[in-house]
C-alpha cells in the first residue's frame, strides 16, 4: 500500500514509516513473511538526534503481524571523530543508541518478528581494546537496539527471535510486559564504548525500571552479557528460559525485588549462570527473589549473590532450588562485600556435582550471611563450603549438606570466619 519492496536492498524507510503514521489507533499492520524489509539509515551525513533519525516507530496502539518478515538495518557505524563514550552529544553523527523498532505509548501486540541489526560475529576485545581469543560472538561499534520499548504499557511479544544489537530487547519505564517463545540471540559488544570498567557487552533483553513483566519460553544463544539483564530498579519480574554458550552470564539481576526465576544455562564461556547482585546507590535493594535454577559448565560460578561493597541496602530473601555441575570456581558463590549490610533470609537448596573444579570447593561463603543451605554433594572429595571473612550475624548461616555416598563431608572454615553446619551423613 505504501511502496515498500522488501527485497533487502531497497530502503523501505520511508514507505514502512508512512504506513505506522498513518494507521489509526488499534489498526493492525500486516508485513510480507517472504520480504525482507530494509532501513538504509540515510542522515545524509549530518548529526541527527538520536529519535529524530530514521527509526522506525509509534506512539499510539497497534498490532504488528510479521508473519516471520525479515527487519533489517544498515551495519551500525560509528564516527571516529566522535568522542569515546559520547552519547551523540556533538556535531559527529553515529550510530549510538538507534533502532530497528522504537515503540512507546500502550496497548502493542508483537507477533513473528525477526529483527537483526546486522552487527557482524567477530573477535571480542578486552578492557585496552586488544583483540583476544574469543570468536563467533557479535562485535560492533555501537550501543544499538533492536525493538526498544520505553514507557509502554499493556504489550505483548510472541513467536519472535531478535539477534545482532548490543540489546536486541531493550526496555525502559514500562508497565505490563508479555514475552512468549522469544529467542534472543547474538547481543553484541560495542568496541567503540569499552572502558576499564565496562566491556561494553550487551544482553538480550534488558529491563530498566520496569514493573509486571513476564518473559516465559525465553531462548538465548551467544549473548555477551547476559540472555535476560533485570537491572536495574525493577518489580514483579518472571523469568522462565534457558541459554547456551552466553558469554559473561546467562541471567543476571540487579538491585530489583520479587523476581521468579525457572532458568537453565549451559556453558558460560567466561563467568556465572545466574547473578544476583545487590548494588548501589538505588532506591531498591535486591530481595524477594524466588525459583529454580538449573546451571551447567560455567568457566566461574553456577550462581553467584553478591552484595557490593557500596550497597546502601541489604541482600534479602533469596528462596532458590538450585542444581550446579562442572563449574570452574564454583557452584554457589554468596559474596558479601558490605561491612554495613547483610545477606539475610537465605533459604537455598543446592545439589552440586563436580563443582569447583579450580578450588575443590563446592559452596563459597563470605563475611555476614544468614539464613539456610542445603542440598548434597555429588563428589564428596569435593569442600563442601569454603567460609571466610568475618561473619558478624550471631546467627550464621546454617550449611546443612549431605554427602550422596554417606562420607563426611570436609569443611574450609578460615580463622575468624562463623558457620554453623552438618558434617554430611
Amino acid at each position: 500500500m505504501f511502496g515498500a519492496k522488501g527485497d533487502g536492498v531497497s530502503d523501505d524507510y520511508k514507505a514502512i514509516q508512512e504506513m505506522l503514521d498513518k494507521g489509526e489507533e488499534g489498526c493492525i499492520f500486516y508485513f510480507d513473511g517472504k520480504k525482507t524489509y530494509y532501513n538504509a539509515f540515510a542522515n545524509k551525513g549530518l548529526w541527527i538526534e538520536p529519535l529524530k533519525r530514521n527509526i522506525w516507530q509509534r506512539h499510539k496502539s497497534a498490532t504488528f503481524l510479521f508473519n516471520g518478515a525479515k527487519l533489517r538495518r544498515r551495519l551500525p557505524e560509528w564516527n571516529d571523530n566522535n568522542k569515546k563514550n559520547e552519547y551523540n552529544e556533538g556535531t559527529f553523527y553515529t550510530d549510538q543508541y538507534s533502532a530497528l523498532l522504537y515503540l512507546t505509548g500502550n496497548n502493542y501486540i508483537i507477533e513473528g518478528a525477526d529483527f537483526h541489526s546486522n552487527i557482524p560475529l567477530g573477535t571480542l576485545l578486552d578492557g585496552d581494546e586488544n583483540p583476544t581469543k574469543t570468536t563467533d560472538y557479535a562485535v560492533g561499534t555501537c550501543m544499538d537496539i533492536g525493538l526498544w520499548l520505553e514507557d509502554c504499557k499493556n504489550v505483548k511479544v510472541k513467536k519472535s527471535t531478535f539477534s545482532n544489537a548490543v540489546f536486541p530487547v531493550f526496555v525502559k519505564r514500562c508497565e505490563n510486559l508479555n514475552f512468549e517463545n522469544i529467542t534472543l540471540k547474538y547481543a553484541a559488544q560495542a568496541n567503540r564504548v569499552i572502558h576499564s570498567k565496562d566491556m561494553a557487552l550487551g544482553a538480550g533483553i534488558k529491563l530498566i525500571q520496569s514493573k509486571n513483566v513476564n518473559i516465559n519460553n525465553v531462548t538465548g544463544y551467544k549473548n555477551l552479557n547476559a540472555t535476560v539483564e533485570v537491572e536495574t530498579l525493577n518489580s514483579n519480574i518472571t523469568v522462565k528460559g534457558k541459554s547456551e554458550y552466553d558469554y559473561s552470564n546467562s541471567l543476571v539481576i540487579i538491585s530489583s525485588e520479587n523476581v521468579k526465576i525457572d532458568w537453565s544455562a549451559k556453558n558460560i564461556v567466561h563467568g556465572t549462570g545466574v547473578l544476583i547482585r545487590s548494588s548501589a546507590p538505588n532506591e531498591i535493594g535486591t530481595k524477594n527473589i524466588t525459583g529454580k535454577a538449573r546451571i551447567e559448565n560455567t568457566s566461574w560460578c553456577g550462581v553467584l549473590i553478591l552484595l557490593d561493597k557500596s550497597s546502601t541496602n541489604d541482600l534479602e530473601n533469596i528462596k532458590l532450588d538450585i542444581d550446579t555441575k562442572n563449574t570452574g570456581l564454583t557452584g554457589l558463590l554468596i559474596n558479601n562485600e558490605n561491612d554495613a549490610k547483610k545477606i539475610s533470609r537465605l533459604e537455598i537448596t543446592h545439589n552440586s556435582n563436580n563443582d569447583g573444579i579450580a578450588t575443590g570447593a563446592a559452596r563459597i561463603l563470605n563475611n555476614t550471611i544468614e539464613g539456610t543451605i542445603t542440598g548434597f554433594n555429588n563428589n564428596s572429595e569435593k569442600s563442601a563450603a569454603k567460609v571466610t571473612g568475618i561473619n558478624k550475624s550471631e546467627k550464621p548461616v546454617y550449611v546443612n549438606i549431605k554427602s550422596k555416598n554417606n562420607t563426611t563431608l570436609k569443611y574450609d572454615i578460615s580463622k575468624g570466619a562463623k558457620i554453623r553446619y552438618n558434617t554430611g551423613k
